[in-house]
């Protein structure tokens, strides 16, 4: 046999008789390329795209006004969130392989410190540090290419997944080539094990060859590396409890719901269209009016409105809002002139009414309201609070163009939307709603809300459409609830995909547990013999062990728990329908945690009960 030959399956007979040391490090650089690759390619992908910051359908200009007159699309806002989204799954992400190179530097020094006594045995004999050095850079390579095999096809398969399921609301993925990401994330991996293996055989062959032959057996881990080892297992569990929590917590709050009070309108029982009018029509608004009246009349429908696109989203372009407010005040001082931001939106005479949004204080818009008439809005209850504070909001003033600019009567209070959506944010932001006869928009999302199954009288409403403002472009056709789960679809496919990573940094730590149980057996090989020389059972041992593990799982759900509640909290400030105290996702988890705690130090301890006394002792 070569030389060649020789090298390559040393290493690998090697690894194959330390099976507790190459199976976790194997897991850990599969597992960390496995999720690293797709989505640092998703992040490239999607955060290399310049920011859309699209241009929405138009308002018509105010007489006199000066005020924003074009919207941003609500497209535009779902795809700000959606980014967002993709940071925080590429935090997770870095985290996990974080976690992974701990996993894999904790193992590969392990590894090094078990082996003291066979490195100060060769360099004894005769090994120079090269030799040594090729030696642990020989094994280190091989679990470090056969890990970079096995996840770059776990990887290549989960891109396809990402692909295949990326969510059509979610906007564009880019330019999404995972090989570059699974690339990076094998490096990232491989070259930290190698400089860590070779470091140790390097100052091994040149070290204190008297002490480590002396020591023996006992050159194993001392008490300052299992207390390092136990720490970084306990960050572990900490990252892998509050990722999991939080992506649970993303799961169950986009799933869909029709609960009036939850989203703060009634989507049942409603069809929902956009209609682009066609750019000769001089008069918005009344080719809105004849819209409307049409679809009314149309067998089936009860009734229905219009509004600028993102209005049942609550989102839209932000202004700014001075309040010119008789009685307004705060801890007893007058504040007659408040200013803050605001989203507006244009909506058409019955669209409260329509989508069930409540009617808090004062009325909707009339028919009669339209371009010749008094200036007049309605404000949500949070522009009422934070805008109008301590007075009654109807019969106040607001301008959009400065303290002095043209002023706009507070003719009604409406209920806040929480519509769930990427672009959604948990608090309620404070709007203003303008009349669509006023300001008529150029492109309408309009609301129908029928007797029975809204699908029945698509294509009769779809007609009805066409025929009152003919050129005009009409699309989206759907229900109601159905546009409302496809708006918060990507909150679910980003929190199944967290949950993804938070199972893998939950492998990662009930490895790390193995391997730290497992040194910590072959430190107190010795210990345990005595133990069970002086009269201790089997029990008692697993008992003793298996208290270590759950000290270090309780340590990481202390910790994780905290992150967990601090980022469910984020998440609820973020995201519409999101609840930061969502007790069964914490309850779940935990029993979890407690069960691959368990199984993960099952196994050492039972492996420490087996020890025999006398073969522990001789061996020392």
């Amino acid at each position: 046999m070569n030389l060649r030959q020789r090298t390559g399956r040393g290493p690998l007979r090697a690894l194959l008789r330390a099976p507790g040391y190459a199976l976790p490090a194997f897991t850990a650089m599969a597992l960390g390329i496995m999720h690293g690759g797709p989505l640092l390619s998703l992040a490239r992908a999607r955060l290399g795209l310049a920011a859309p910051h699209a241009a929405g359908p138009a308002f018509d200009r105010a007489p006199g006004g000066g005020w924003t007159t074009r919207l941003v699309a609500p497209e535009t806002v779902q795809a700000l969130g959606v980014d967002a989204l993709v940071r925080a799954a590429l935090a997770a992400v870095l985290l996990l392989m974080a976690a992974a190179a701990v996993n894999l530097a904790t193992l590969v020094l392990a590894r090094a410190t078990a082996r003291r006594a066979d490195t100060a045995v060769r360099a004894a004999l005769g090994a120079t540090p090269g030799r040594l050095v090729r030696a642990a850079v020989a094994e280190a390579g091989a679990l470090g290419m056969a890990g970079i095999v096995a996840g770059a096809l776990l990887g290549a398969a989960v891109s396809l997944l990402v692909r295949a399921s990326w969510p059509a609301s979610a906007g564009s993925m880019g330019a999404y080539r995972p090989a570059l990401g699974i690339g990076a994330a094998a490096a990232a991996l491989l070259i930290p094990t190698l400089l860590l293996a070779v470091i140790p055989a390097w100052t091994g062959a040149r070290g204190r060859l008297h002490g480590w032959l002396a020591a023996g057996a006992r050159a194993t881990a001392g008490p300052g590396e299992v207390l390092l080892r136990k720490g970084l297992t306990i960050l572990q569990f900490g990252a892998a409890l509050m990722l999991l929590c939080g992506a649970l917590v993303l799961v169950r709050g986009s799933l869909p719901r029709s609960d009036p009070q939850a989203l703060g309108f009634d989507p049942r029982d409603t069809l929902t269209f956009r209609m682009h009018l066609p750019p000769g029509a001089a008069d918005a608004a009344h080719e809105q009016s004849r819209l409307l009246a049409a679809v009314r009349a149309v067998p089936g429908v009860v009734s229905a409105s219009a509004a600028s696109p993102g209005a049942w989203l609550a989102q839209g372009e932000t202004d700014w809002v001075h309040s010119r407010c008789r009685g307004c005040g705060d801890a007893g001082v007058l504040t007659p002139l408040l200013a803050g931001g605001a989203v507006h939106h244009a909506v058409a005479p019955g669209y409260f009414r329509a989508l069930g949004i409540r009617v808090l204080a004062g009325r909707e818009f009339g028919a009669d309201e339209g371009a010749g008439g008094r200036p007049a809005v309605l404000v949500n209850r949070a522009f009422a609070t934070f805008m109008l504070p301590r007075a009654n909001p109807v019969g106040q003033r607001v301008s959009f163009t400065g303290p002095f600019g043209r002023m706009y009567d507070v003719v009604g209070v409406v209920d806040d939307v929480h519509a769930r959506s990427a672009g959604s944010t948990g608090v309620p932001v404070p709007a203003v709603y303008l009349s669509a006869l006023q300001h008529p928009p150029r492109t309408l999302d309009v609301a129908v809300r029928t007797r029975g199954e809204p699908m029945d009288v698509a294509e009769a409403v779809r007609a009805a459409a066409a025929a009152s403002v003919p050129g005009a472009r009409i699309r989206d056709v759907r229900t109601m609830d159905e546009l409302l789960r496809r708006h918060a679809a990507p909150l679910r496919w980003f929190g199944w995909l967290m949950a993804a990573v938070a199972a893998g940094s939950l492998a990662l730590s009930a490895g790390g547990l193995f391997a730290v149980m497992n040194f910590a057996v072959a430190r107190r090989r010795r210990e345990i013999g005595v133990r069970m020389a002086l009269g201790a059972s089997q029990r008692d041992v697993v008992r003793q062990m298996l208290k270590e593990a759950a000290r270090v799982a309780c340590f990481g759900a202390v910790l994780g728990g905290a992150g967990a509640l601090t980022l469910a909290r984020g998440l609820e400030l973020g995201f519409a329908g999101m609840h930061a105290l969502d007790w069964p996702v914490y309850a779940g988890v935990a029993a979890l945690l407690a069960a691959v705690c368990l199984a993960a130090a099952w196994f050492p301890a039972r492996q420490a009960a087996g020890v025999q006394p006398m073969e522990a002792l001789r061996a020392d």
